[in-house]
């Protein structure tokens, strides 16, 4: 999978793909998190932080793009009048449409892997503290025969 932006794509394609991607990875390292599959899981996370790298490099050249169109847009206005922009194109909405519906998603998404993230940081440290109170108290039955309680006494 290629997270490198690709000019060629017009319009919402490259946002959108990514998008889709950063849902998929969610879902399947979620599946990994309740699988207790931490390859996958260490897999899944670096593929979002690629995801979003990618997304944010998206978003810094839109807004670069949009500041200097619209610089262009303000120089052009005061030269020479013109007509009033036209309607974008329908793909172009459907592709927003769709964009917003992504983007619920993924929020969705990472709302529930922070509930399941906090829900294994609980069970770790419920396990931690067991660990820590009751070490002490049950000792392996190996270490139980060498200790000096157990040992035979001399005559």
């Amino acid at each position: 999978m290629s997270t490198e932006i690709s000019s060629d794509l017009p319009g919402q394609e490259p946002r959108l793909r990514f998008m889709r991607d950063l849902a998929s990875a969610l879902a399947q390292a979620q599946a990994a998190l309740l699988a207790l599959d931490v390859d996958t899981l260490e897999v899944q996370n670096g593929r979002q932080l690629a995801l979003c790298d990618g997304l944010g490099r998206i978003e810094a050249t839109s807004a670069k793009h949009n500041q200097d169109a619209g610089i262009a847009t303000e120089l052009s206005s005061l030269l020479v009048p013109s007509a009033p922009p036209s309607p974008p194109p329908a793909s172009s909405a459907a592709d927003a449409l769709e964009l917003r519906r992504l983007a619920l998603q993924v929020r969705n998404l990472n709302q529930v892997q922070a509930a399941l993230l906090r829900r294994a940081a609980r069970s770790l440290e419920i396990l931690a503290a067991l660990h820590t109170r009751y070490a002490l108290t049950y000792a392996s039955p190996a270490e139980l025969r060498n200790s000096p309680a157990f040992l035979p006494r001399n005559p």
